[in-house]
Order: C-alpha cells, then structure tokens, then sequence
C-alpha cells in the first residue's frame, strides 16, 4: 500500500474546499472586486489635487505645453467618481 504525498493530500483538500465552496466563490469574488473599486475610487477622490499637481509639472515642459490638456483627460473623470 502506498502513501499518499503531501501534495497529493493537499490536491484533494484543495479540490474538496471548492467543491463545497463553488456557489459562494462567485459572490466572494465580486465582493472582492467592488470593495477594491471603492478603495481606490474614494483614494483618487481625496489625492485629485495631488495627481492634478503631478501631471502639471511633468507635462508643462516646453516640449508638451501643447499636450497638458490630453493629460488631464486621464484625471478629470474622477472628479465625478
């Protein structure tokens, strides 16, 4: 009779927990994924002024003076968030 190895053991405990856990995982994983929306929604909400100030000096060069409006494209829809 042969034993089972470690990674067999947790192969099978692995496969048994989502067995048991498959209807829960979906909710699990869009819970996941709107908490960290959230987070990082209200985290450029607060850092607006921050990010604005950043793009402003690295694109108000003489070379991208013209180009500071395209760069305020990527930050301005979360004035809204």
């Amino acid at each position: 009779m042969m034993t089972d190895s470690f990674l067999d053991q947790a192969d099978e405990a692995a496969g048994g927990f989502l067995t048991r856990s498959k209807k829960f995982l979906p909710f699990a994983a869009r819970a996941s994924l709107m908490a960290s929306t959230l987070e990082d929604s209200w985290r450029y909400i607060r850092e607006f002024t921050t990010y604005k100030t950043y793009l402003s000096n690295v694109w108000m060069t003489d070379e991208l003076e013209q180009d500071w409006f395209l760069a305020n494209l990527f930050i301005w829809p979360l004035c809204f968030v």
